[in-house]
């Protein structure tokens, strides 16, 4: 019996070695820019308003495919001396597929966003449904080619009336640290 203990306990040493041997970062920060393209809600290629800003994110992976990742990102606009602003904070799972080379990711964040002038802003619920590509410079830096996301918005009026802004894609793409 005791000889039985030994031997289990060996083999279930030996095979969570690989478990703790994590080839993966545990966080990952990007810092970069962002352009924000808002379209009519008729016509999808017409018509677009370019704003553009940054976008910042960290993920912090449990897994080596799947993290939690929290987006924040401003994008503004200038027009006729009026300035104007579109913020998002979004939180959700991020799904990664790693390479020697490069990853590739897919995510879900939910989140909020504000939208607004000088004078004037309103919040809304927002979300991001989207990836993007990360080319590895070395174990520590990537360059985060392409970070795109739908990001459709809710915003409701003090009178009670609501209106999404679905036609709402966002760029990024700038440095990750590991």
């Amino acid at each position: 019996m005791k000889k039985t203990v030994i031997l289990v306990s060996a083999m279930i040493v030996l095979m969570s070695a690989p478990l703790m041997a994590q080839d993966y970062p545990k966080a990952e920060v990007f810092g970069g820019f962002s352009l924000l393209s808002l379209g009519s809600e008729r016509d999808l290629f017409s018509d677009r308003i370019q704003f553009y800003g940054f976008q910042a994110n960290a993920a912090f992976n449990f897994h080596e495919n799947v993290g939690i990742a929290a987006d924040f990102g401003g994008q503004f606009k200038s027009d006729e001396g009026d300035t104007f602003h579109i913020y998002e904070f979004l939180f959700g799972p991020r799904f990664s597929m790693r390479g020697e080379r490069a990853t590739v990711f897919g995510q879900v964040l939910f989140g909020g966003a504000n939208i607004g002038d000088g004078e004037d802003s309103i919040n809304g619920f927002a979300m991001g449904v989207g990836g993007g590509v990360d080319i590895n410079v070395n174990d520590r830096f990537a360059v985060r080619v392409v970070q795109f996301d739908w990001t459709p918005s809710r915003y409701s009026s003090d009178s009670g009336d609501s209106r999404w802004m679905k036609n709402v894609v966002r760029f990024g793409f700038g440095i990750v640290i590991k």
